[in-house]
């Protein structure tokens, strides 16, 4: 069965779609000169609309059904980058559905990290993923807070990551260097000081976000991109 919030959520895209459509026609009458080119960029943007929610629903479907049910009850997940963005929003999601979340921020004192200090179930650690100190020092605490709550390390999030720069001509190398520091050697980096501990329970996962960029690079974002390649490598 389709979720009625995902219903709401389609519905609420249509909408959103058939708005800016007349918005787009509405335009077309002062566009006569361009009408192939913009009856066929409208045909692609409806093309690719119909697509991605057929693959959404598709997906939403099939992970109901061959992803296996996970009891959160005395499970922790580790997730980096929360300060804001994604990390962020899978802190919140996790927690509100039973999980334990240790939420590695490079700025614990942030308006993104005392937001989470407030929720239930969330532990906020500092954490600089570029440096072994404190992918080390995480990892200490992580461990001792897991044996004082009687909890298991169920998952790894390695999600932190920058985008610095611009093309290589417009860029310099510190840019490409703090990229490549976080993006590479920070997943790294906390993939080889958290896998021993995963491994110690049945089930566990290390889950590293990448980006579409990894498949088709961005423009002017050379560095970023290259990242995200080698994060698929990694």
């Amino acid at each position: 069965m389709i979720s009625k919030s995902f219903l709401l959520e389609s519905v609420s895209d249509l909408f959103a779609l058939c708005a800016s459509l007349s918005v787009l026609f509405g335009l077309y009458k002062y566009l006569h000169e361009f009408r192939d080119l913009f009856v066929d960029v409208i045909y692609y943007c409806v093309s690719i609309f119909i697509l991605w929610h057929l693959h959404c629903i598709i997906s939403q479907q099939l992970i109901k059904v061959w992803s296996p049910k996970v009891d959160p009850k005395n499970k922790a997940i580790f997730i980096t980058g929360c300060d804001t963005g994604f990390g962020h929003s899978f802190a919140k999601r996790l927690s509100s559905i039973g999980f334990h979340v240790f939420a590695g921020c490079l700025n614990p004192s942030c308006k993104g990290a005392d937001k989470l200090s407030l929720l239930k179930n969330i532990t906020v650690v500092e954490l600089d993923v570029t440096k072994e100190t404190s992918v080390n020092g995480c990892y200490d605490v992580v461990q001792e807070q897991l044996s004082k709550r009687g909890l298991t390390l169920h998952g790894v999030v390695n999600n932190a990551g920058v985008a610095e720069g611009t093309g290589i001509e417009l860029s310099n190398f510190e840019h490409f260097n703090k990229t490549f520091s976080v993006n590479i050697q920070g997943y790294a980096l906390v993939a080889k000081t958290f896998i021993p501990l995963l491994r110690k329970n049945e089930g566990s996962r290390l889950i590293n976000i990448g980006s579409i960029s990894s498949q088709s690079g961005f423009v002017f974002a050379g560095g970023y991109s290259a990242s995200k390649v080698l994060q698929v490598a990694i």
